[in-house]
């Protein structure tokens, strides 16, 4: 499928390749159907040389690190913590069309919708 250029994005994470088939975002998009694709910064500006009119929204997770019910050792949790902050200091925001952080998920899945109802108008 690489080869045959069939991905709109992929990417090789441990010898393991993922990626968004072309096929899918075509066929959404001549029935005017939004999509949302998770991908990580390298996916992103694969989408964006592909499908330069695509809305690249950028959601980090809120800078404390909280997550839900811990299920393993404090020090696990707060590891886990500073490195959910670690990430988010090394993504470039600026090659992302929008940025939503430091909310709960209710509250980025609002301003994500927002974005997305604004984008369309």
């Amino acid at each position: 499928m690489i080869a045959r250029e069939e991905f709109l994005e992929y990417v090789q994470i441990l010898g393991n390749y993922y990626g968004t088939p072309s096929c899918c975002v075509e066929e959404a998009r001549e029935n005017g159907i939004d999509l949302l694709i998770r991908v990580d910064e390298r996916g992103t500006g694969q989408l964006k040389q592909r499908l330069p009119n695509a809305v690249s929204i950028l959601v980090l997770q809120p800078s404390s690190g909280k997550r839900g019910p811990s299920t393993g050792a404090v020090a696990t949790e707060l590891l886990l913590g500073q490195r959910l902050r670690d990430a988010n200091r090394m993504i470039d925001p600026g090659k992302f069309d929008h940025v939503v952080s430091d909310a709960t998920g209710e509250e980025n899945a609002n301003r994500v919708t927002a974005i997305i109802r604004s984008e369309r108008s």
